[in-house]
């Protein structure tokens, strides 16, 4: 294989089970750099809460983050490509969502706000003790139902990313729906329960091709990993698609051609890595 550029994604793909990196996965990182082979993470995540990976993989790429609408380089932060969501879709949602009870993130570059009754948001909490111990930035945490009051655009500046839980696949379908209303607005289903609304146009395949142009790279010369249907235009771009065992099953039907890795929490990608690419 004629590979000059790797791309993964992270939670059930690069991550296991217990979202860590394996030991394997790093030394396949490491094998990856030392034959001159570029790798970086395209990911739904804000790319702070990447950055105790990046640095266990010494990772010199931007990230590809929240879908595509974000992407900067790991430690500077500095932006080669950011994708802002509009006010007034952003701000009726928000109202719908709330009315609702729905569990929600509203991603900025720097901050995650998050309703007062939010279960999930403990995972945020959880990243800044990692990044603190790692002397890595921290995501600021701004709750939402506090910041929200008296103002009449509900839209926090700089959103580039909306999370929302959604408890089966009926909501995900209502959501999308809802999403489908706003012309300038996307949404990607990003795990089991929950969808991801970014600006149209915004993917990881978009995002993916934005770092290839950086470095000269043709999509015949990359290869991709995933296993949700957020990576689905990814891996139909690139010219080798990598598949997890794990991966849902809608993703397996509509992609034509691909390689199989093992499961994500079998060091499905390292071994995937060294079958196929050094």
């Amino acid at each position: 294989m004629a590979i000059k550029l790797v791309v993964s994604d992270l939670d059930g793909t690069l991550l296991n089970r217990t979202s860590r990196l394996d030991s394997s996965t790093v030394r396949a990182v490491k094998s990856l750099n030392e034959e001159g082979i570029l790798f970086t993470f395209a990911t739904g995540r804000i790319d702070l809460n990447t950055w105790h990976f990046a640095k266990q993989l010494n990772l010199q790429l931007p990230i590809i983050s929240c879908n595509g609408a974000l992407i900067r380089y790991p430690f500077t932060g500095e932006p080669v490509y950011e994708a802002y969501l509009p006010d007034a879709p952003v701000d009726a949602i928000l109202r719908l969502f709330q009315s609702e009870k729905r569990d929600f993130f509203v991603y900025t570059p720097t901050s995650i706000y998050y309703p007062d009754y939010s279960l999930a948001v403990e995972r945020f909490r959880y990243y800044n003790l990692l990044a603190a111990s790692n002397d890595l930035p921290q995501i600021e945490m701004i709750n939402y139902t506090a910041w929200q009051k008296n103002k009449s655009n509900l839209c926090p500046p700089g959103t580039v990313k909306l999370y929302c839980h959604a408890k089966d696949r009926e909501q995900v379908s209502k959501l999308g729906a809802l999403v489908d209303s706003y012309p300038e607005l996307t949404a990607l289903k990003c795990a089991k329960e929950a969808v991801d609304i970014m600006v149209k146009g915004s993917d990881k395949s978009k995002g993916l091709l934005k770092v290839a142009d950086l470095f000269h790279i043709g999509i015949d010369e990359i290869a991709a990993f995933g296993d949700e249907e957020n990576d689905l235009k990814m891996l139909q771009t690139v010219g080798y698609p990598f598949l997890m065992k794990n991966a849902v099953k809608t993703l397996r039907n509509r992609l034509q051609s691909y390689h199989l890795a093992e499961n994500h929490n079998c060091a499905g990608f390292a071994r995937a890595v060294r079958q196929y690419i050094l």
